[in-house]
């Protein structure tokens, strides 16, 4: 098992645990990682009876699709009303698999104005810790999906990862790591 430091994931359970309204946030032009990630991160998070929305600032692959359920993704570009409504009254905002918030592009300043706390799960260097309440952030993992799995299972072990969260987390890890060839 991934060791986490053991205050950080003292501080997401209780981020978590008053949260009402979360909406988990991932980048623009969004690839295996983001899609797997994110949504495999909302599964657990509706699981656990948090309510939980993903929001995208632009359209992904369709070859993505199969991985969702109706309605379980916001796409800013198309509903940007939608996904600033839920912005505007979320508690929690859980930004998976980017460093920096200009990487949510139309979405910027909707993510900036609110007023919700800040997470940040990453896996790329140099993350923009400023802007976040609590950041994640790990250049040894090989996804976010990875990184998402091991805080998940630190926070709630492994009865929150249910058979289509680990497609959605497998799909972000396989994408990240060319099918396991580095």
């Amino acid at each position: 098992m991934k060791e986490l430091n053991s205050a950080d994931i003292s501080r997401f359970s209780q981020m978590l645990s008053v949260a009402t309204k979360v909406v988990v946030l991932s980048h623009t032009s969004p690839d295996g990682d983001a899609i797997g990630s994110s949504v495999g991160l909302s599964r657990m998070l509706n699981r656990m009876g948090i309510e939980s929305k993903v929001i995208l600032p632009d359209e992904f692959p369709a070859y993505y699709r199969f991985l969702l359920q109706e309605d379980e993704v916001v796409v800013a570009s198309a509903c940007y009303d939608q996904a600033k409504a839920y912005i505007d009254t979320c508690d929690l905002i859980i930004a998976v698999d980017f460093n920096d918030p200009l990487r949510v592009d139309i979405l910027k300043d909707a993510v900036k104005e609110c007023k919700a706390s800040k997470i940040l799960i990453d896996h790329h260097l140099n993350p923009a810790t400023d802007v976040f309440d609590l950041v994640f952030s790990d250049t040894t993992m090989s996804s976010s999906a990875e990184l998402v799995y091991w805080i998940m299972v630190a926070a709630y072990g492994k009865e929150v990862v249910t058979k289509s969260v680990a497609e959605c987390l497998y799909t972000g890890i396989c994408t990240d790591t060319g099918s396991f060839s580095y």
